[in-house]
């Protein structure tokens, strides 16, 4: 065989793993938001690609990894650069940052709750004990939170923000998103308003002595 033969199977091979991943990934989205991620089965997601369920589990090796694959594609297609952001006061221009997570959670209601109550449980576990989605998830995560450490020195408006702050804004909107979350019918526009509710909180203080003005 030829070394362009060989390329041109190597090229084949890959083409039709990415095409089997991507069936997969679109199987699991869709047995999840008719299931619901409990009831689902790794059975029922690899009969709709179209695929043996152990060719499944070279992609994924459990429901949890399947969730976080499809969750993990579609926030990458979300990230959102300081550079779009519009400028105003720093905490709306936090909730900008969040916004597109928010619209993507609402859509996808019965993917995104158990998605964020996953990674809370799977905070303090090893990376060597978590599979490949999910570390691609703390990958990102990092990623998020440089970023918005990247925003707030850029429009620091009086204060000495470094990467600290950004973990604390991000601690809050996990929480924030988690609680929104329970509605039956979240809404982005109301999750986007108490997660700038919080912020304003945090950045004012909620003691009497964070405004300078102690009670005597």
């Amino acid at each position: 065989m030829s070394e362009d033969q060989l390329d041109s199977t190597l090229g084949l091979r890959e083409q039709n793993r990415l095409e089997r991943r991507a069936r997969i990934r679109e199987a699991a989205r869709d047995i999840f938001c008719l299931r619901g991620y409990v009831h689902a089965t790794t059975r029922e997601i690899a009969a709709r690609a179209r695929v043996a369920n152990g060719t499944l589990f070279r992609y994924a090796t459990d429901k949890r990894e399947l969730l976080f694959m499809v969750i993990n594609d579609d926030l990458d297609n979300l990230h959102v650069t300081p550079g779009r952001i519009q400028s105003g006061d720093l905490c709306r221009m936090i909730v900008q940052f969040y916004r597109p997570r928010y619209e993507y959670f609402a859509k996808y209601p019965r993917l995104s709750r158990p998605f964020v109550n996953e990674s809370f449980n799977f905070m303090e576990v090893p990376d060597d004990e978590v599979g490949r989605e999910l570390t691609r998830n703390r990958s990102r995560r990092a990623r998020v939170i440089a970023a918005l450490a990247k925003l707030l020195d850029a429009n620091k408006q009086g204060c000495s923000p470094d990467r600290h702050a950004a973990q604390l804004v991000h601690a809050i909107y996990l929480s924030a998103c988690r609680e929104w979350l329970e509605a039956p019918a979240p809404d982005p526009k109301e999750g986007l308003k108490r997660l700038d509710n919080l912020l304003r909180l945090a950045a004012a203080g909620f003691a009497p002595e964070a405004s300078g003005r102690k009670k005597r």
